[in-house]
């Protein structure tokens, strides 16, 4: 142990005699501090996100240290002929080789250090739990130690096999292989996610690293055999650098180096095995569910409501189990017309049949169905993918109220990529829930697909399955004993303790999010944040401004309570592709992705009102009032909200105000409005607005046209209407002649 310590302390002091490596971790530190601590373009405040984002960066190019670093130990002295005096040193190979990798594992740990200080200072400062801190300084640290560690063994590895020259240069392209290529080109592009095992930069992307609460239960499955393979390829990595060095130094088994490094290469591949038949599972359970799949490229996907039928009830029962899976019963009542469904979609005369004879539901293929019963009696069911076949021989004539027992269960963790990272559809692990109520996780009345393909590699889903759901929705839930939270509202009876019901009177269906998130509230504002720890700053102001809006627009006698609920944390993890927009509104619950790449705080809070006001967001999605399609019919509904919206802003200026959309209606409007306001006409310009209100300025945006298109719907507003209702409150005051043709 002397003779190791001392070649230790020859290691280090030769390391430190570059001087320029010292300067490298508070260079690292200081970046991340000016990250946190500095005004950021994205105008955000959580922490956590941006220190994600962070370590993204610092990963990538501090990567590069460890690997050029490896070449430039082993061969600074050990292999260069000016040092071959080292060659007689009282040391074994092994201590050789294994104080080089230890001499700059210490030194990258000072990378660890630095940046971790950093993040814990500007985190405290910042108010962020010291539960969150602790894990998010418990994963980067880890994360960083291990892969710094096998960096320094690959560069050690390239510096023994091959002269600096070559060496140097090709140990630059390893960092670039294993610290960029193989996740910009090899997972992402081509998809082939077992090739993470040789990653060097597990935060390249932060897809699912930047949700704190869901990170670590989402990726551990993967990481408890990832990480084991990784460190005993490193292993290997060191014995094959401590055979090479072998070579040139005389020993009493020379045949000994090579033999080991083949049990090490052997002992990686048995690790590889475990991780190789987690991606056989996950690349399985893909296939399972694309079959019969529609390609949307090739406009195989048809409208949901060619095929969804009304359902009146809906009663779920839901347990449990210990292996994060779960049993279920429903109970669902749905009327029939002279035996058949009755269609759910405005305008469709008739429900079309998957299958004849049968009456269709959409449930998620890997559910398992154990029983079926129409009216009391046992009928055999018919599972095709994700359509469960009820056979309506029984119903022939009927007319009425039908009841249909299913009793099922499964797990729902489905792990999927969309084209630019990976995420999952669904999932339960442990306390962490992620249930949207498009997945099929309880039977859905009828629809065209719960999944599509996309370029035949790409499963996504469809979040249009529950498009024309319309039912009450009563769901008693057992086991699930963690912080829940359900897209509708808790029932009165809450049940016995460790049970959850739910219920609501024509519901959109039944959508789960679960975890150890944070709960945000501000005096006067009914409106609750579910937000993660690092959040929790971002969301409190997000929630005063929101109070602000809404005390102005209830001065005016508006009723703002569409919204009880916000969830406002990283989702890019559960939004995997942007063919079907991602749901921003589940029953009385907004969602929000946090991202500081997309939203500032600003476009939030303009995204949140217009949900709160409007009940969407999809003014940006058409343009009503110079239609580029000539079926589309003109419209006004855009520029009356981007009104009602500066209204808010010109008197109190709390919403950054931009008009949704410049048309020269809208300098039209804003016009007559600043005018009216400047005499004294303001209340006046607010019986105009209400009146639109009151009638109706929702836009609805969604797949179900011909081939999966867009359907539009929204209010029919000309211009003659809005003059006609200006002139009614201001007679004479709006000229029908200056107005845009």
């Amino acid at each position: 142990m002397t003779r190791w310590m001392a070649q230790l302390a020859l290691e280090l002091r030769l390391l430190l005699k570059y001087r320029w490596p010292l300067l490298l971790p508070p260079a690292a530190g200081l970046y991340m501090a000016i990250r946190l601590l500095g005004g950021n373009v994205y105008d955000m405040a959580d922490d956590n996100l941006l220190a994600f984002e962070s370590h993204a960066v610092l990963m990538t190019v501090t990567l590069a240290v460890p690997v050029l670093l490896g070449v430039m130990l082993i061969r600074r002295d050990t292999l260069h002929p000016s040092y071959e005096w080292s060659l007689s040193l009282p040391v074994s190979n092994w201590t050789i080789i294994g104080t080089k990798w230890l001499a700059g594992f210490l030194y990258m740990s000072l990378f660890t250090l630095a940046i971790s200080a950093a993040y814990a200072i500007c985190a405290l400062k910042h108010g962020i739990p010291l539960s969150s801190i602790a894990g998010v300084l418990t994963l980067t640290g880890f994360m960083y130690e291990t892969y710094y560690g096998i960096s320094l063994a690959l560069g050690l590895l390239l510096g023994a096999l091959m002269p600096a020259r070559f060496s140097l240069p090709i140990a630059f392209c390893g960092w670039v292989f294993g610290a960029i290529f193989l996740q910009l080109f090899v997972a992402q592009s081509l998809h082939f996610y077992p090739v993470r095992a040789f990653f060097l930069n597990h935060f390249f992307h932060t897809s699912l690293w930047s949700n704190e609460v869901w990170s670590v239960p989402l990726a551990a499955e993967e990481y408890a055999r990832l990480v084991p393979f990784a460190v005993v390829f490193g292993l290997f990595m060191l014995v094959w650098s401590w055979a090479r060095i072998s070579g040139t130094r005389s020993l009493l088994h020379p045949k000994r180096p090579r033999l080991l490094t083949l049990v090490a290469f052997a002992a990686a591949v048995a690790a590889f095995v475990p991780y190789a038949g987690l991606w056989h599972e996950r690349y399985e359970m893909m296939a399972t569910l694309g079959t019969g799949a529609p390609l949307w490229s090739m406009g195989e996907t048809q409208p949901q409501s060619r095929y969804a039928f009304r359902a009146s009830s809906y009663d779920l029962n839901v347990v449990r189990r210990a292996d994060d899976a779960f049993g279920a019963v429903a109970s669902i009542r749905f009327p029939v017309a002279d035996g058949e469904p009755v269609p759910a979609a405005a305008g469709v005369r008739e429900v079309k049949s998957h299958k004849p004879g049968y009456i269709t539901f959409l449930l998620h293929p890997l559910l398992k169905v154990t029983r079926t019963e129409l009216n009391g009696t046992p009928v055999e069911a018919v599972r095709e993918g994700a359509y469960l076949h009820i056979p309506s021989a029984s119903l022939r004539g009927r007319t009425g109220e039908q009841r249909l027992v299913v009793e099922y269960g499964g797990d729902m963790t489905v792990w999927a990529y969309g084209s630019s990272w990976d995420g999952y559809l669904s999932f339960i692990r442990g306390d962490n829930i992620y249930l949207p109520s498009y997945c099929g996780w309880y039977p859905l009345p009828g629809g065209d697909s719960l999944f599509y393909m996309l370029y035949d590699r790409i499963l996504g889903a469809r979040k249009d399955a529950d498009l024309f759901f319309h039912s009450d929705f009563r769901a008693t839930l057992t086991g699930f004993d963690g912080p829940l939270y359900a897209s509708i509202p808790k029932a009165a009876d809450s049940g016995h303790s460790g049970m959850k019901r739910f219920y609501e009177a024509d519901s959109k269906g039944l959508s789960l999010f679960g975890g150890h998130f944070r709960e945000v509230s501000v005096s006067g504002e009914p409106i609750t944040v579910v937000t993660t720890p690092g959040s929790m700053r971002d969301a409190e102001n997000l929630l005063q401004r929101i109070r602000s809006i809404r005390e102005y627009y209830e001065s005016w006698g508006r009723r703002l309570d569409s919204i009880e609920r916000i969830l406002y944390f990283p989702m890019e993890s559960i939004d995997l592709t942007s063919f079907w927009p991602f749901e921003q509104k589940v029953g009385h619950t907004l969602l929000l992705p946090a991202h500081p790449q997309i939203l500032s705080n600003s476009l939030l809070l303009y995204y949140t009102m217009e949900l709160i006001l409007f009940g969407d967001t999809n003014s940006y999605q058409i343009h009503a009032s110079h239609p580029p399609d000539p079926e589309s019919e003109f419209s006004l509904v855009t520029e009356i909200r981007s009104a009602i919206l500066y209204m808010a802003d010109r008197d109190n200026r709390i919403i950054p105000f931009k008009p949704i959309i410049e048309t020269e209606y809208w300098h039209m409007m804003k016009s007559m409005i600043d005018r009216a306001i400047a005499r004294g006409d303001e209340a006046k310009v607010w019986q105009v607005l209400a009146s639109f209100w009151d009638r109706g300025l929702s836009i609805s945006v969604y797949h179900d046209g011909p081939n999966g298109q867009y359907v539009q719907e929204y209010p029919i507003i000309t211009a003659d209407d809005w003059a006609e209702a200006w002139n009614r409150a201001m007679p004479g005051d709006a000229d029908l002649s200056k107005l845009p043709n």
